[in-house]
């Protein structure tokens, strides 16, 4: 079975992978949504969807691949919940890209910095050459400024 995105009760979204729950969290406790994707595409899953949430004061980083099924209809019950944009902003991008969906007041923002990693020694200058840049990514000092004082509160 592929995974799947399904909400049960109307308050609770789990990605299930093949048969088993891979995890789970409470629609209430979504503090942030976005998507990012790679330049690995099209044979190779390049687009990604992340859910940040907060459980007994602890930030939860939960993601799936943006194809998963059920998708829709999860996006769907968010919206009725949380009123959230029905746009999803990298469909054409082919490069790392990033974004935040929701909450309103963070959306466009890019979710992750990129940093080019400096090649070191001759086969990494020439994979380089060849691949182009490695990045290395990492949740924006923005992002984490609005999620950590969400955090410490709940």
């Amino acid at each position: 079975m592929k995974p799947s995105l399904e909400v049960s009760d109307g308050s609770v979204v789990h990605r299930i992978d093949g048969i088993a729950l891979d995890w789970s969290f409470a629609i209430k406790d979504i503090l942030l949504i976005a998507e990012y994707t790679t330049d690995e595409g099209p044979d190779v899953d390049d687009y990604f969807l992340i859910f940040v949430t907060v459980v007994k004061g602890t930030l939860h980083f939960s993601g799936c691949s943006f194809y998963t099924s059920g998708r829709d209809e999860v996006f769907e019950e968010l919206r009725e919940v949380h009123g959230m944009p029905s746009e999803f902003g990298l469909r054409t991008s082919t490069e790392w890209a990033s974004r935040v969906i929701w909450p309103i007041q963070l959306a466009g923002e890019q979710y992750f910095q990129f940093t080019e990693i400096k090649p070191v020694g001759l086969l990494a200058k020439l994979r380089r050459s060849i691949q182009g840049p490695q990045l290395e990514y990492r949740v924006r000092d923005s992002i984490l400024t609005f999620l950590r004082p969400k955090e410490a509160d709940l």
